[in-house]
């Protein structure tokens, strides 16, 4: 498995968080009991959301007033409705949770894929989807905060392209790996 230093893609964010790191060592110490494991991990899932929020094309520098003056920041320049947080059932609904405290006007979409433990390959195999009806306009952030081989992830954009016409573009791939975060835009 490569390390993600040597991994390298024009569109790809590895964060380096030493609050995550903080957090994902206290989710991975096996005396961290169940109730602080949950604690931990959303907040984990917050900086996650929060950080992919940041990276969406649609942030724009923006001049704003406050109290004491003019102030340089940045924005999200489109509306929330415009905007789905696509779940692969089971592991994505936490995120989609989370994406939906920091932005409780986006639309959700859920697709059901599981690997195929009955083969060697362990390949994906999709069962369901349920998305808006026009998905096909709408910047989709994927919520797949599990990676192992990537096949879910794969399959469900498969799914998002094939079944609804939405152009590869308009997908953000938000994955939490074993060794650190990424965001694939």
């Amino acid at each position: 498995m490569s390390s993600p230093s040597s991994i390298s893609h024009p569109n790809l964010v590895i964060l380096t968080s030493k609050a995550l790191r903080v957090l994902f060592t206290k989710m991975r110490n096996v005396k961290t009991p169940s109730s602080e494991f949950v604690f931990h991990a959303k907040r984990a899932q917050r900086i996650l959301v929060e950080e992919t929020i940041a990276e969406l094309n649609q942030v724009v520098e923006r001049t704003i007033q406050t109290p004491c003056g003019p102030c340089k920041g940045m924005e999200l320049d489109q509306k929330e409705d415009e905007m789905c947080a696509v779940s692969i059932i089971r592991s994505g609904d936490a995120l989609v949770e989370s994406f939906r405290e920091c932005m409780p006007g986006i639309t959700v979409g859920k697709i059901l894929i599981q690997r195929n433990e009955q083969s060697i390959e362990k390949e994906a195999k999709y069962f369901y989807s349920k998305v808006p009806p026009s998905i096909q306009n709408m910047q989709i952030i994927l919520c797949d905060p599990m990676l192992a081989t990537g096949g879910s992830a794969k399959a469900a954009i498969q799914v998002l392209v094939n079944e609804y016409n939405v152009n590869t573009k308009n997908i953000v791939q938000r994955v939490s790996g074993p060794w650190k975060n990424h965001i694939l835009m």
